[in-house]
């Protein structure tokens, strides 16, 4: 597999009270509120809380690119997945839980991770696969970038977020994973 592999995942969320599209011109949220909505959904699901999960989660759901790579849930776990409302999120749920590696390098706390917004012309190289949907996000979204150091991969989060109310939720997460060197 070499000393570097890559893992790009696309999840589609937002807060349970925006389960409806969030109206058109709606204003981007503040960088404060961005970060505040990316640790709060990055928190449960580091702590495995399926309830929290489902409450800042908006349905459909989907999640590309992340899977337990062995164990009992390798083979249920697909690399694309998708729920359609918070019974079938439990199944996704599960899966990222049983995501070792990725689970790992989520931090016991946020605020030492490195953050910074970022615009839509200066999204990094490693999401140029994704850069047409996340420049069409950032039309209504504020992209925040997150860099954690786990001790079997180093990981580049990009998370979308948009304003539901006075929040900010999560509506796509972006992960690149790479081995330390």
């Amino acid at each position: 597999m070499g000393n570097r592999w890559r893992l790009v995942v696309a999840v589609s969320l937002a807060a349970a009270t925006a389960r409806a599209e969030a109206p058109a011109g709606a204003a981007r949220p503040s960088t404060e509120a961005a970060q505040a909505g990316a640790r709060s959904w990055l928190v449960a699901l580091r702590d495995r809380l399926p309830d929290r999960l489902a409450n800042a989660t908006a349905f459909p759901l989907s999640v590309d690119g992340i899977a337990p790579k062995s164990g009992p849930d390798a083979r249920r776990c697909r690399l694309a997945q998708s729920a359609k409302d918070a019974k079938a999120l439990d199944a996704v749920a599960r899966c990222l839980f049983a995501a070792k590696d990725f689970m790992d390098a989520l931090p016991a706390d946020f605020a030492l991770a490195r953050w910074k917004i970022v615009e839509a012309t200066a999204i990094p190289e490693t999401f140029d696969k994704k850069r047409a949907q996340l420049t069409a996000l950032a039309k209504d979204h504020t992209l925040v970038q997150i860099e954690l150091t786990g001790d079997t991969l180093n990981y580049t989060l990009l998370l979308a977020l948009r304003s539901v109310g006075a929040a900010a939720a999560v509506s796509v997460v972006l992960a690149d994973g790479k081995r330390p060197e």
